[in-house]
């Protein structure tokens, strides 16, 4: 009996193959494929070329007053075409004044990061300890002794890693949490406000804004304010006339 028992669980399959040391799980490697496709996208979209003037991003005139029309609702009556007028004026907006959106962003991270502090200072200390903690390991230094003690049978750096992880994760939610809603809610509020009420009409037709299609512009024609199809296509080839020739460079 102590034979067949021994024959079977010999006769057991062999466990899955453990991956190699550095090799990494397949849904981590697509999240970095991912996050790189996706970073690589904003880089070539925000640029220096594509940030718009402040006085066409803010709607303001040459004497630095708000010009009549810049900010209007898409639509001053509900019906069914309000979504869809929505829809397509913050869709043109965001692509016309992205940089200038990623830039406003920026700033926005940048008040809500001044305002607190403490934040600051706590972000700074967990990152000095853990540029100390890789120090360590690069440097080969694990072996610390203290009075005659040697520290790293005690402190072992997986012990070590554990414990920065543990005080990261407190210093996230108990310092960085609130800040980081703050700036998020304060950026979509600030980027939908401005995406959701800028009239591209007033862009098309202000003087800073240039139409560099290689097909001339009527400027003595005037268009009707139903005619929104053939404004938007204008407003979008000159929102991607700049990247097109980036991505030719």
């Amino acid at each position: 009996r102590d034979t067949t028992t021994r024959g079977m669980s010999l006769a057991q399959p062999p466990s899955p193959p453990m991956p190699a040391n550095g090799d990494e799980p397949p849904i981590a490697e697509h999240i970095r494929s991912l996050i790189i496709s996706i970073s690589g996208k904003l880089r070539s979209r925000i640029t220096i070329d594509t940030l718009r003037p402040l006085p066409q991003f803010l709607g303001i005139n040459p004497n630095f007053c708000l010009a009549a029309g810049a900010f209007n609702p898409p639509s001053h009556h509900l019906d069914k075409s309000t979504v869809e007028k929505l829809r397509s004026r913050v869709r043109l907006n965001l692509a016309f004044f992205l940089s200038n959106y990623a830039l406003l962003t920026v700033g926005a991270g940048l008040v809500v990061s001044l305002s607190h502090p403490r934040m600051l200072f706590s972000v700074a200390a967990v990152g000095g300890l853990w540029w100390l903690h890789f120090l360590i390991i690069d440097k080969g230094l694990d072996r610390i002794v203290v009075s005659g003690q040697d520290l790293s049978t005690i402190i072992t750096p997986v012990i070590r890693f554990h414990i920065l992880t543990a005080v990261s994760i407190v210093v996230g939610v108990f310092q960085c949490l609130i800040p980081l809603l703050s700036w998020f809610f304060i950026s979509v509020f600030l980027v939908l406000t401005h995406a959701v009420l800028r009239d591209p009409k007033h862009i098309e037709k202000s003087a800073s804004f240039r139409l560099k299609s290689g097909a001339a512009v009527d400027d003595g024609g005037d268009e009707s304010d139903d005619d929104d199809n053939g404004l938007k296509a204008k407003l979008m080839e000159g929102a991607t006339i700049t990247q097109r020739r980036q991505d030719v460079v």
